[in-house]
């Protein structure tokens, strides 16, 4: 059985696989995990829970300082891939690699080997990414726009008497309060996006689209965009996995040829990468570990894209 997380900017969804199956599955608040970056006895179960039958995990993060501390809590406990620009996936890129959000990869993979077609998903996140896969394999990457909750808050923010309101989705135009004004003309604004983007898409890429959601708010949209097939809360979760048993499968091949082991991709380096001690640690962040000495030098690309992530060391 393995693990995977997906830090969200407000949710962590969790996701435990047998089999490339779903055996279970767990969401919290992103900032709960402020609790298991500290290594104290009874704090990493009450997040992650048991690792009995645990054989490995994989992360997968789109909050910087999260990224590195969570990956370190449970290379404590089972060897851990820790998703990158630079972990091997079945897909190929035509966007700028280094430039995609993990989320999007692991959405995109998920996607790929659920349905095997050319495919549009739309994330309902806090943003809301089109990922556009093609069924060769080929990542085409698609647009970004802010989510409902990110334009209410930026309403309520940005001006003197607007109120911060929630998501309530109203067709209708012509409504008699601030309130359902606001959620008319945000709710109105994603919807004409969506769909003017979708058009484009298939006007542009001459092609059918089969249209997968996911994300939070992914069920309130569906009701209103009827060309909107299926939704997959754990897609993400699924593409991470496969990603987990891909780097697998790739060390497995380098290793059975001697020839290539000096390939070995990054994804299978992570998972062996060596466990850092407290003693590794000073005012509060991790020092280096290259100046210690302790990393090898195939290595080093782990930690030089993520640098230093500072934890704190006082009660959260």
């Amino acid at each position: 059985m393995i693990l995977t997380v997906l830090i969200g900017n407000t949710n962590t969804r969790l996701c435990w696989f047998e089999n490339h199956r779903i055996y279970r599955r767990k969401v919290l608040p992103t900032a709960r995990l402020t609790l298991a970056r500290r290594p104290k006895a009874g704090l990493v179960s009450k997040v992650f829970g048991s690792f009995k039958n645990i054989q490995g995990a994989a992360v997968a993060s789109v909050v910087p300082q999260l990224t590195y501390p969570i990956y370190l809590t449970l290379r404590r406990q089972v060897p851990t891939l820790l998703l990158t620009a630079k972990t091997p996936t079945p897909l190929r890129f035509r966007y700028d690699r280094r430039l995609v959000g993990a989320d999007r990869v692991c959405v995109a993979v998920g996607g790929y080997f659920r349905f095997q077609d050319n495919l549009i998903i739309i994330d309902f996140g806090t943003a809301i990414t089109l990922n556009i896969v093609q069924k060769e394999g080929i990542f085409l990457g698609g647009p970004i726009l802010p989510g409902a909750e990110m334009i209410f808050s930026a309403l309520a923010e940005k001006t003197a008497r607007l109120p911060r309101v929630t998501f309530a989705f109203r067709a209708n135009p012509l409504t008699l309060t601030t309130h359902t004004a606001i959620q008319a003309g945000v709710g109105n604004l994603i919807i004409g996006g969506l769909n003017r983007i979708v058009s484009e898409i298939t006007r542009r890429r001459k092609r059918d689209y089969l249209i997968v959601a996911t994300g939070g708010a992914a069920f309130q949209f569906k009701r209103h965009l009827k060309w909107i097939k299926t939704v997959d809360q754990d897609l993400a979760n699924r593409g991470l996995a496969e990603i987990f048993y891909f780097t697998g499968s790739q060390r497995q091949s380098a290793d059975s040829n001697p020839s290539a082991r000096h390939a070995e991709p990054l994804g299978s380096v992570i998972a062996r990468a060596p466990r850092l001690r407290h003693s590794d640690r000073a005012n509060g962040e991790w020092r280096n570990p290259f100046a210690r000495g302790r990393l090898r030098p195939e290595q080093a690309p782990l930690l030089m894209g993520l640098g230093q992530v500072s934890v704190r060391s006082g009660r959260d």
